[in-house]
């Protein structure tokens, strides 16, 4: 019978060489394949505890009816070579008829996730062993168990249970945020997923985006009414491809709110994920809106390992919360004597209390205005500067401005606002020297007087603003003190790369300046690299 055409053997499979055998695998989706080169035959992507079945041509080309043992052998005696009940083999014998053929079927059934082998031999019956092997079929059986799996690209925090976490900013009461939900099927099968929404209070609800294709996708969060469906979402995520959710808080009532997302993967019972969140409503007179710092906010996405490690050992899961304040100034790196801004609104969403606020003096922060009214629906516009002419770092520096509930003597409507920034400019006459001259004009900036008023409330509310900066020298180290090119031919390049090195601990900001005016000489940054590069052009003029 046949056995040296591959073609013949395994026409109900695809063919390769090792050699482009790891691109097939990325794009077979199952059934088998057979590597020439290795005289391998592989089971594609097959569930644990499922059945997969490959069938092999036994071709008899001969004038006479032959007859064939099949079986399948463990590479080795040792237990991890066992192959019962994973690789069976129909018939174990077949008589085929002169210039005809049959089919063996082997089925895998893997037990595990692990990788399994055996030897597939067709051998003549009535030969000696010795020579029915020289002229038997003979290869190799490989196979893998898999499981459809899914991970949790993002939240990236985890609680102290090592529960990913999605923890939203406190809120004010109406307002709302939305977190990304980032799923990725990092194995060799499509897994289908059951997404659950489970919180009681109807204040988080999870949004498709239109990048991922779902089966189905409850938007709606109505916990007190019978779902129409299932489960909160259903969807396929193909290997290697990411699934996005938003997750949205609602911030509806006061305190602390918590809700759980539950993943199921379908045909996989060990890859169940529950995804933790936790959010916080307040309702305040007086809030902190529209911060800009110099660096972006640091969102719950963005907070390192290091950070929510110390959250974890200083607080338990009831002030976790207390690490998404989105009332913080982030000044980032900062040089000394120098001043930065940033700026953000203070607000009064009363719509009967007059509010006077007064931010503390400090040598390094100055607010501007440092104090003022807030009438009744009003906001205030605050810029902040920081500056300091020592080496300092602020790291979540808490600042409390004191608030108090104000009464004016004459009705609000009739007094202006006011703060310690607003100036009224006056021209006055300047004396004459001289009897007969003319009389000149002089400016005059006077700060508005504050409007009189009386205290009804001290420390009316707690407000308070978050800074962090780090301040000192920038420095840096550069062996390189003389740049030397070698020998350079006319309208040739000659490169010369050297490090620079920062050795402070804020960034470092430099630009080059060459004093060569025919600029023959250029600097570059490559982008493969992290030192600057000195190129040098020689050219010729003639004059």
């Amino acid at each position: 019978f046949v056995t040296e055409n591959n073609a013949l053997i395994f026409e109900e499979h695809q063919i390769c060489t090792s050699a482009n055998l790891h691109h097939i695998l990325q794009t077979i989706e199952s059934g088998g394949l057979f590597v020439e080169d290795e005289n391998k035959f592989i089971f594609c992507n097959v569930l644990v505890g499922r059945q997969a079945k490959a069938r092999f041509k036994i071709s008899n080309v001969g004038k006479i009816t032959c007859d064939v043992n099949i079986v399948v052998r463990p590479i080795s005696n040792k237990p991890f070579a066992r192959i019962v009940d994973i690789f069976e083999v129909e018939p174990s014998k077949m008589c085929i008829a002169s210039h005809s053929h049959a089919f063996a079927t082997v089925s895998f059934t893997p037990q595990i996730m692990q990788n399994y082998q055996c030897i597939f031999e067709a051998t003549l019956d009535g030969l000696p062993s010795t020579l029915a092997k020289s002229r038997g079929l003979v290869f190799d059986i490989a196979g893998e168990g898999n499981l459809p799996r899914v991970t949790v690209v993002r939240p990236v925090l985890h609680n102290q249970y090592g529960n990913p976490l999605l923890l939203f900013k406190r809120l004010l009461l109406g307002h709302s945020e939305k977190l990304p939900l980032i799923l990725k099927n990092n194995g060799v099968l499509p897994a289908q997923l059951h997404v659950d929404l489970q919180d009681e209070l109807g204040v988080f609800s999870l949004k498709g985006r239109p990048t991922t294709a779902y089966i189905y996708i409850t938007e709606e969060n109505k916990p007190h009414v019978k779902a129409k469906k299932a489960h909160t979402a259903s969807l396929v995520v193909s290997p290697g491809d990411t699934a996005e959710f938003d997750v949205v808080f609602h911030s509806q009532k006061v305190g602390r709110m918590r809700g759980i997302i539950h993943l199921s993967v379908i045909n996989n019972q060990y890859e169940e994920t529950s995804i933790h969140m936790v959010g916080e409503g307040y309702e305040d007179d007086i809030t902190l809106d529209n911060i800009h710092g110099l660096v972006a906010p640091t969102s719950q996405e963005d907070i390192s390992i290091s950070e929510f490690t110390e959250i974890i050992e200083d607080n338990d899961m009831e002030d976790l919360a207390a690490a998404a304040l989105v009332d913080h100034i982030q000044f980032g790196d900062c040089h000394i004597g120098h001043s930065y801004n940033a700026s953000f609104t203070v607000t009064n969403h009363s719509q009967v209390n007059l509010i006077r606020f007064e931010w503390p003096v400090s040598a390094t922060i100055a607010f501007s205005p440092q104090m003022g009214h807030l009438h009744p629906g009003c906001a205030k516009d605050i810029v902040v500067t920081m500056k300091s002419d020592v080496p300092i770092n602020l790291k979540n520096m808490r600042i409390r401005c004191k608030l108090s509930r104000i009464m004016f003597q004459l009705p609000a409507d009739q007094v202006p606002d006011w703060d310690d920034h607003m100036h009224t400019v006056k021209w006055v006459d300047v004396p004459r020297n001289m009897p007969g001259t003319f009389t000149t004009k002089r400016k005059v900036i006077e700060t508005d007087p504050e409007p009189a008023h009386s205290v009804l409330e001290e420390n009316y509310q707690e407000l308070q603003l978050q800074i962090s900066a780090n301040v000192d020298f920038a420095s840096y180290h550069c062996q390189a003190r003389d740049v030397r090119f070698k020998e350079t031919l006319v309208y040739q390049t000659r490169v010369f790369e050297f490090d620079v090195i920062n050795s402070g601990r804020v960034q470092l900001e430099f630009s080059w300046v060459s004093e060569d005016t025919s600029k023959a000489v250029s600097f570059a940054k490559p982008d493969h690299q992290g030192f600057p590069t000195c190129h040098l052009e020689s050219k010729v003029r003639s004059w």
